[in-house]
């Protein structure tokens, strides 16, 4: 039994990211005080036909002062066992690089080994901007980078080149 268990987890799609039918983004990472409510809430208001997922834990905030968006949904924390099944219903992951337990490099690292999931577009957010991060993230797995505090227009510039990207990849695949 749980071995079957173990396959359906890694393999079925979370049961939120699979009802959806427009561009779906996943945000992997804490929600807390640093993220960009602002970026969040203008993401969900200029792409009403797409979906933000956020898993990860609220911590030091109120979950009521989050962007309350029809198209802006919460998991919490999810176990790491379920993050392939979340990031399989996903067009483009957000993969914040600052996260307890395991960092956002080992989490791209770890993602990539997945056969289904290394054309996954893995988006580094990190507010640590030195040089030599964006090579860093690239070198884990990230397909591109994006410091804080994030320009939206360069944002969602960046997030139609990837969707583009990752939709051409799977109807590629599906011949």
């Amino acid at each position: 039994f749980r071995k079957h268990l173990g396959w359906y987890i890694e393999h079925a799609p979370h049961p939120l990211s699979a009802s959806l039918v427009g561009p779906v983004f996943g945000y992997v990472g804490v929600i807390d005080e640093r993220l960009d409510y602002a970026m969040l809430a203008a993401l969900a208001d200029r792409c009403p036909d797409a979906d933000v997922i956020l898993a990860g834990p609220v911590i030091k905030v109120s979950p009521r002062d989050l962007p309350q968006r029809p198209n802006v949904h919460f998991t919490g924390r999810l176990p790491y066992e379920t993050l392939p099944s979340f990031l399989a219903g996903v067009d483009v992951a957000l993969i914040d690089i600052m996260m307890p337990d395991m960092d956002g490099y080992e989490t791209m690292k770890q993602i990539r080994q997945r056969p289904e999931l290394k054309e996954l577009p893995l988006i580094a957010v990190t507010a640590k901007a030195m040089k030599g991060d964006r090579q860093k993230c690239l070198d884990a797995g990230a397909s591109d980078y994006i410091a804080k505090p994030i320009d939206i227009e360069l944002f969602l510039a960046l997030l139609r080149v990837w969707i583009a990207r990752s939709r051409n990849a799977d109807a590629n695949r599906s011949f």
